[in-house]
């Protein structure tokens, strides 16, 4: 059973293909709405409370708001059941000694947003200025795996970058990582029978 909770859709990145494109609203979650809702979620699910529930944190990025995914984490683990997992998403730019350390010890598991090699990663996930975010994300990424972390790369590809989706999936896996998720950007109206062939 999942339970996703969106912290906050603030962000440090400017992808080019961000779902929330220009539209995107500052705002996140405050510690009483993160009660209301989790109380609620939990209520509402109470009679699976003996099945294994994995709580989703998503965003923006997340980690912009780490005190707040603390007290989330703190507060479902102080109230309820013991076989809740967390699962974060984030762009892995977000990082710090004190965030590593939190999920080496309260999560465990993390989704990690890495299109690929350098060359196609920096091509559409840029920060604010305009450059690549490939060097920080990977370094981080490679840093929680081998501190024991679940690491999943996640993913996108489009109609220009999917002729190195193999090359990019085989980067990953000549790095050690064992879980790689790849997504189609189908928002991208630029698909044409080569590509889709490819």
């Amino acid at each position: 059973m999942d339970i996703s909770f969106w912290v906050t859709n603030k962000c440090n990145l400017s992808c080019d293909y961000c779902y929330e494109s220009e539209n995107k609203k500052c705002i996140s979650m405050n510690k009483k709405l993160i009660r209301d809702s989790i109380n609620f979620s939990f209520d509402y699910l109470k009679n699976y409370l003996g099945e294994d529930i994995r709580i989703q944190i998503h965003g923006g990025e997340p980690f912009l708001e780490f005190e707040r995914i603390k007290y989330m984490v703190g507060y479902i683990k102080n109230n309820f059941s013991n076989k809740v997992s967390f699962f974060i998403t984030t762009n892995g730019t977000v990082m710090n000694e004190n965030i590593i350390d939190f999920i080496v010890n309260d999560l465990k598991f993390i989704s990690i947003s890495i299109d690929g090699q350098k060359k196609t990663h920096d091509r559409y996930r840029k920060n604010k200025l305009g450059s690549g975010s490939f060097d920080v994300a990977f370094k981080n990424a490679k840093l929680l795996l081998n501190k024991g972390v679940y690491v999943r790369i996640r993913s996108t590809f489009n109609s220009h970058t999917v002729r190195d989706l193999y090359e990019d999936v085989k980067f990953f896996i000549d790095n050690g990582f064992k879980s790689i998720s790849s997504v189609a950007d189908f928002s991208d109206n630029e698909w044409n029978q080569k590509s889709l062939n490819e």
